[in-house]
């Protein structure tokens, strides 16, 4: 019995290089649009907290010692720090995101130029 053997040929370099250049500016496309839509999130969020703080020490500028606040002025304060809280919060997850995201794009940098 005779085997028919089909020589085994692998792609040009040159093909290999351009699918992995596709690849390469296909990942770092989407990781530049996410570093950049967080970046705008946590400049458009630290904003609001800054004023949010500002409103609140307005607040406590006007409305006196605590112990002679309304109870709406309290009510609006303690509103006010539980949001600016949260809103804390959500900055420091996504700082932690951004993070990761530009520690990818250095990997990514650094793979390419391999």
């Amino acid at each position: 019995m005779v085997f028919n053997i089909l020589p085994f040929r692998t792609r040009s370099p040159d093909r290999d290089s351009k699918t992995d250049e596709i690849r390469f500016k296909s990942v770092k496309s989407a990781l530049e649009e996410v570093t950049n839509g967080i970046g705008l999130e946590i400049k458009g969020l630290q904003k609001r907290v800054d004023a949010q703080l500002q409103q609140a020490f307005h607040i406590m500028d006007m409305s006196g010692e605590y112990s002679e606040r309304s109870k709406q002025d309290e009510q609006n304060i303690v509103e006010l720090e539980t949001q600016i809280k949260i809103a804390k919060g959500r900055l420091k997850d996504i700082e932690k995101q951004l993070a990761v995201y530009e520690t990818l794009q250095k990997d990514l940098t650094r793979l390419q130029t391999e």
